[in-house]
């Protein structure tokens, strides 16, 4: 069963209902595949949510998985970050420890910013 780690961009996008980033998100979640979420991109998501709608999107992510970093994807997130730093390619320790947490839990990153996520271990979907 395919496997999908939303990352904050797909859920700023969806709950804006830009196209066609909602439809697609929208067909992932009804489908038999599991979607979920991680604490980094549920903070970041809610960093940015108006209080008005909080109680909505809580419900809604409710229904999703939810994949939360361990140990080794913490250390593989810090790995990537200095590894990628050393090639002059700047990545954010929230987008390396989503990577690495969709990594362990065998999912694809569903994203609008595909840059954000250059390591070939990942598999990443742009929408």
């Amino acid at each position: 069963m395919p496997r999908y780690l939303l990352d904050t961009t797909a859920l700023v996008d969806t709950s804006r209902r830009r196209q066609p980033a909602a439809d697609r998100l929208r067909t992932l979640v009804t489908l038999e595949d599991q979607v979920g979420v991680c604490s980094i991109t549920v903070g970041e998501f809610f960093a940015g949510l108006s209080p008005q709608l909080r109680d909505e999107w809580w419900g809604r992510l409710a229904r999703l998985h939810f994949w939360d970093a361990s140990r080794e994807s913490a250390e593989r997130a810090g790995a990537w970050r200095y590894d990628y730093a050393r090639r002059g390619i700047i990545l954010s320790l929230t987008d390396t420890l989503v990577a690495a947490i969709a990594y362990e839990a065998g999912a694809a990153v569903v994203t609008s910013n595909v840059r954000d996520f250059p390591m070939p271990e990942v598999r990443v979907i742009g929408i």
